[in-house]
């Protein structure tokens, strides 16, 4: 019986979790999916869906070292709670939009919302994992929202065809409000004070964990000596490129086929849905990957640089060819083929800013992923900017959008530089 509940209890938070991220990029992605008929209604530029793109993305750094600085000080059970139901209201609000200035309005509330959930997942993970499963279920986690990414499009574009953009986020939205009760009735911040963990999972949960933490930080002052480390910069630094990337797919990319490839909107929620497939899968494989390394102690973080640095080099070459492929499915099979590379090394990051958050894990994850931001929103104005340009110099089509691809790919070159600059030591509190 202990065995089953063990198990139990454990996968259940597993369960949420990934239920978590797939919802959260249901309601994220559905907006690259509406792009197109939003913009038709409105009569809107690509810039100007770019600066809506951006108000999400904006107002979602701002407030994703207060959320996860907040779940530090009060638990993530409460604050996950608050950020799922506003995220989700502000999804159905998106559906009210009337006008550029009323989507801009909505779309920063909804970033603002849904900052900090994977600052307090991470929380989750530290609080309820031991380190040897940490990279499986940050995996699985981010897989799941890749999963969502997947869903989304596919369902999106059911929904336009049969009832319009507006009912598309209507539905999305209230799907989180199923969640949101579930996780309050049944989980803990502390794996200590929930009645379904006996002491054998207790001890499973604590083992390989030199120094059990308080369930909140102690101390709520705000952790500045960490920041004057280089690991903090760095990790935000290399997700502010990879960000660069994946917001540009999942922001334009529908776009793109459809204007520049000629696909139908059926034909680009597939391309999009094979995309976030195979990043999905390479989150999945990264996340095994990624529990190997840290069985290795001292040579983690090492190992860690390594995987980074070839991940992202990797995938910044295959996308600098995949655009110059006449044949628009191969383009989007290579396309699919970097993200899976790209994504090897997402649970690895995850590992090292664990380790370098120590008991403020939640505000220093806010703090790297918020860097990451900066990534998303250039990213996501850059290419509806540089598209708008190109066509007033008279370009049409992929002559139109296909160069911009290339600055894409040099910028995770970069990223995949600042891997190697990552620190071997380990930055706890008692450093």
């Amino acid at each position: 019986m202990n065995g089953e509940k063990t198990s139990w209890a454990r996968g259940s938070v597993m369960l949420l979790l990934c239920t978590l991220g797939l919802v959260l990029y249901l309601d994220r992605v559905v907006m690259g999916q509406a792009l197109v008929p939003i913009q038709t209604e409105f009569n809107l530029t690509n810039s100007q869906m770019g600066l809506v793109a951006m108000a999400f993305t904006i107002a979602y750094g701002l407030f994703e070292i207060p959320t996860g600085h907040w779940g530090d000080r009060i638990g993530p059970r409460r604050v996950l709670t608050r950020i799922v139901l506003w995220w989700s209201a502000f999804t159905v609000l998106t559906a009210g939009a009337w006008n550029f200035w009323s989507l801009i309005l909505v779309r920063f509330a909804f970033g603002a919302g849904e900052a900090g959930a994977y600052p307090n997942a991470a929380r989750v993970i530290k609080r309820w994992f031991p380190p040897t499963e940490r990279g499986r279920v940050q995996g699985l986690l981010a897989g799941s929202s890749q999963i969502g990414a997947v869903l989304s499009p596919l369902l999106a574009q059911v929904i336009i065809r049969q009832a319009g953009w507006r009912w598309a986020f209507i539905l999305f939205g209230l799907v989180g409000a199923v969640w949101v009760a579930i996780f309050w009735w049944w989980f803990r911040d502390d794996p200590s004070e929930h009645p379904d963990v006996s002491p054998q999972e207790l001890a499973t949960i604590r083992a390989g964990v030199v120094d059990i933490e308080p369930a909140l930080a102690t101390d709520h002052a705000f952790p500045w000596h960490k920041l004057a480390r280089p690991n903090p910069w760095l990790l935000g630094f290399i997700i502010s490129t990879a960000s660069f990337v994946a917001y540009l797919y999942n922001t334009w990319y529908s776009k793109y086929l459809q204007s520049a490839r000629g696909f139908s909107g059926d034909d680009a929620s597939y391309a999009f849905a094979l995309i976030q497939g195979t990043s999905a899968l390479g989150i999945f494989a990264g996340g095994w990957i990624g529990d190997v390394i840290n069985r290795t102690g001292d040579r983690a973080i090492g190992l860690r640089r390594k995987l980074g640095f070839y991940a992202l080099s990797t995938a910044a070459a295959i996308q600098f060819v995949a655009h110059w492929s006449e044949i628009a499915w191969l383009c989007v099979g290579l396309v699919s083929f970097s993200l899976f590379i790209l994504y090897l090394h997402h649970a690895s990051w995850w590992s090292t800013v664990i380790d370098t958050g120590g008991r403020h894990t939640g505000t220093l994850f806010g703090f790297a992923n918020g860097l990451g931001v900066i990534g998303g929103v250039s990213a996501q104005y850059f290419f509806g900017w540089f598209s708008d340009y190109r066509k007033a110099q008279g370009f049409t089509g992929r002559d139109q959008y296909d160069p911009a691809f290339m600055v894409y790919a040099v910028v995770l070159f970069f990223g995949a530089c600042a891997w190697l600059l990552v620190r071997d030591r380990k930055e706890t509190d008692e450093d």
